[in-house]
């Protein structure tokens, strides 16, 4: 308990956060619970090694996942990673359509709220996008460059492009990995 304090006051210090990282360890090795012998052991090699970067990752999410997520609960996760903050006063419309499963989407930004309806296509949105569903789904997680995709045929657009520019921006990109025993 007292190295915790002492690492909190001073992250700096490599020697308590040794001692902190053995005692974690030891507490990992006698840990019954599959789970406190995770957390201890896990919070010895932030100690030890610090935590990794995930910028530019997408998140945790990995290829697999993203090839056998159904495009609803993609823009259910879309309408969480929306800032509302970011998002208020925003009001955009685009239309998508999926190349590879024939489908079509509108999403829909208004009051800080992100929506989207199957099978329908709006009259006026203010973009139209083109594309297979992996490439929507790189692209909305910032994976990929929309721009780039554009250039390598992987995506049509029609409208206004900057428009959808700018909605990309109102995602957050989580952190999948935090510190859980320094500050």
């Amino acid at each position: 308990q007292v190295l915790k304090h002492f690492v909190m006051a001073n992250p700096k210090n490599t020697e308590a956060k040794n001692l902190l990282a053995k005692a974690y360890e030891q507490l990992g090795y006698t840990a019954e619970s599959s789970v406190w012998r995770n957390f201890y052991l896990t919070g010895a090699d932030e100690l030890r090694n610090g935590v990794a970067d995930s910028k530019g990752s997408g998140g945790m999410m990995n290829l697999d996942t993203l090839l056998n997520m159904p495009m609803d609960d993609f823009l259910k996760f879309l309408s969480i990673k929306l800032n509302g903050m970011k998002a208020e006063n925003k009001n955009m419309t685009f239309n998508l359509t999926f190349t590879d499963s024939k489908t079509n989407y509108t999403i829909d930004l208004n009051n800080s709220v992100l929506n989207f309806k199957k099978g329908k296509m709006a009259s006026n949105p203010d973009a139209a996008l083109t594309l297979d569903r992996i490439t929507f789904y790189q692209i909305a997680l910032g994976r990929e460059d929309l721009s780039k995709m554009e250039a390598a045929g992987k995506v049509a657009i029609s409208g206004d492009k900057k428009q959808f520019e700018d909605f990309l921006t109102l995602l957050d990109q989580f952190q999948p990995k935090v510190n859980i025993v320094t500050p």
